[in-house]
């Protein structure tokens, strides 16, 4: 095995390799270090380096200094390369989740999420995050859930009340329709033929006009269609919150 110079975590010199590669002395401070093999990085004292020195913590503090700059392209290739060093580092994870969501500060971020709430990737790298952070580390991110599952609650709530708004507006419309189809029944049966007739030939009229103007949708089947997407995007944000709330535990 070649020498590789790597990093001391002591004093950032020099580390030298023996020949067999296994151990190493920073030529500045006369640390030692005991180095294993993984893959084409190796392991320092517990912490994966690369062979050119690049720690998964060094790594991630460049992609976030990238992250910054709003170049989330070249920010990505820094948390991929971490993570390829270490897997289950926890801040290269929400290093990922914010290229994802092209957000740099943490609000910035959970405004993305909850504004996107039906787009599970934004959130998959935080729940890994989570999930492999530390006992220090870990009330930050729980910290970054909480928060979504509490704006999260408040879209819920929002999208109930637009469903409650659409019932409302369905049932005024299917009382105008009754009072319309009773008025009709009435006027059919004390109604002259000829009126009958003029009344038949005005409403041939202006349902030809109608569909040459594209208006197709009566009031009444449009307010139930509004209806039925705003049920379906309550029950889908239900699912989604408890989902928030699954991440939490």
């Amino acid at each position: 095995m070649a020498v590789v110079d790597l990093k001391c975590k002591n004093c950032t010199g020099q580390i030298a390799l023996d020949a067999s590669g296994k151990r190493g002395t920073c030529s500045y401070c006369r640390a030692e270090y005991i180095i294993q093999d993984r893959n084409n990085y190796h392991i320092v004292n517990n912490n994966y380096v690369s062979a050119d020195g690049m720690s998964a913590k060094t790594l991630t503090e460049r992609g976030e200094d990238l992250l910054a700059e709003r170049d989330f392209a070249e920010a990505k290739k820094r948390f991929v390369r971490a993570l390829d060093i270490s897997p289950k580092y926890a801040r290269a994870f929400f290093g990922m989740a914010r290229v994802e969501a092209k957000a740099v500060k943490r609000e910035e971020y959970i405004g993305v999420v909850v504004q996107n709430w039906q787009n599970r990737k934004l959130t998959k790298d935080l729940y890994t995050a989570h999930r492999y952070a530390t006992e220090t580390t870990r009330p930050y991110y729980f910290g970054v859930i909480q928060d979504i599952h509490r704006k999260g609650l408040a879209l819920r709530d929002s999208k109930k009340q637009a469903v409650e708004d659409a019932c409302g507006k369905m049932k005024k419309w299917a009382i105008i329709d009754a009072i319309i189809a009773v008025a009709f029944t009435c006027l059919c049966v004390f109604a002259s033929p000829w009126f009958l007739m003029l009344l038949f030939m005005y409403i041939v009229a202006a349902a030809f006009l109608k569909l040459r103007e594209d208006i197709t949708v009566p009031p009444l089947m449009s307010a139930k269609i509004a209806k039925d997407k705003a049920q379906q995007s309550y029950e889908d944000c239900c699912k989604w919150v408890a989902e928030v709330e699954r991440a939490m535990k």
